[in-house]
């Protein structure tokens, strides 16, 4: 990683339905597929040998028994930017490689649901920052995390990922 960049990662939703030793495509469980190749994929292992498959392109279908609605995370993740009176600063907002949003000095701020950037599963949320040689005045922040959007305002509730840039 350059020192050029300064990046914090994250990883949201781990599906609570994920065995030892499954695979899974997109986050659904994939054991029965034969036969197939996908290109173009990441592939990751967790922790307990789940082999897990990220295939942008590929749609899969699961024909198993349903997966309980208590293991499909119902929480609403939401991206928030705050801004201090801050000069000079730019954090960049990546989630799964998709470019989400870009939070700047004396911009208006963030609000933005990312239920269409998360999937079923492990999620990859970067916040990157560059070096602000010039930055000065407050600090800008953004946040990432759980929470309720009450009539416009978001209450984020111990947000999983945070990223403040400050001068100096």
């Amino acid at each position: 990683m350059s020192p050029a960049w300064m990046v914090l990662v994250a990883h949201l939703g781990r599906a609570a339905f994920a065995g030892p030793g499954e695979v899974y495509v997109n986050g659904m469980p994939a054991s029965g597929i034969t036969g197939q190749t996908l290109e173009d994929v990441d592939v990751r292992f967790d922790a307990e040998g789940s082999v897990w498959i990220d295939a942008p392109r590929y749609r899969v279908e699961y024909s198993g028994a349903p997966v309980p609605a208590a293991d499909i995370p119902a929480a609403r993740y939401w991206l928030v930017s705050q801004d201090a009176g801050s000069r000079g600063h730019t954090i960049d907002v990546v989630i799964n490689g998709a470019a989400v949003a870009t939070a700047r000095s004396g911009d208006a701020a963030l609000i933005v649901d990312l239920a269409p950037y998360l999937h079923r599963g492990t999620n990859l949320v970067e916040l990157r920052a560059e070096p602000a040689p010039r930055a000065a005045g407050g600090a800008l922040s953004v946040h990432v995390g759980v929470g309720e959007n009450r009539a416009g305002t978001i209450d984020l509730v111990n947000p999983d990922v945070s990223l403040v840039r400050r001068a100096g």
